[in-house]
């Protein structure tokens, strides 16, 4: 397996973010964000370009291993537990009425745009009318 990402380390570090998630599937997205958001030893200031990279590299493996949660809704936890501190970042649920059904998406933005490539191209595919945000907080003291 051969990492896309300048440090392997960050991809450890998400695919130990995504081992976690997998046991708290039944909470509600607002307490798995919250509880993400506030592990320890996830690396401080950690770069948006370097976050997306490593967590697209983890999840485009985690894909293939079944009963893996790998949809959108982790994918966009993980980033914004890794971007946590990163200003004007923010959780968004967008749903798509089509012939009676709703198709959903969740992913993270910065500064009103979709960090990941794969949620752009969804994006510019698919009008989501009903678009929830949830802004990102930092657990982290402040001395």
């Amino acid at each position: 397996m051969r990492l896309e990402t300048g440090k392997p380390w960050l991809c450890l570090v998400v695919a130990w973010l995504l081992f976690r998630l997998q046991w708290r599937r039944r909470e509600t997205l607002p307490r798995l964000l919250d509880r993400a958001t506030a592990w320890r030893g996830i690396p401080a200031r950690t770069g948006v370009a370097e976050a997306s990279d490593a967590v697209a590299c983890v999840f485009r493996y985690a894909r293939r291993l079944p009963g893996v949660w790998s949809s959108c809704i982790p994918r966009s936890i993980v980033l914004a537990a890794l971007l946590r501190d990163c200003p004007d970042t923010s959780l968004k649920i967008g749903f798509s009425p089509l012939a009676g059904n709703h198709e959903g998406h969740a992913w993270l933005s910065h500064e009103e745009e979709p960090l990941m490539t794969e949620d752009r191209e969804l994006l510019a595919k698919r009008l989501f009318t009903e678009v929830t945000s949830l802004p990102l907080r930092s657990h982290r003291r402040v001395h």
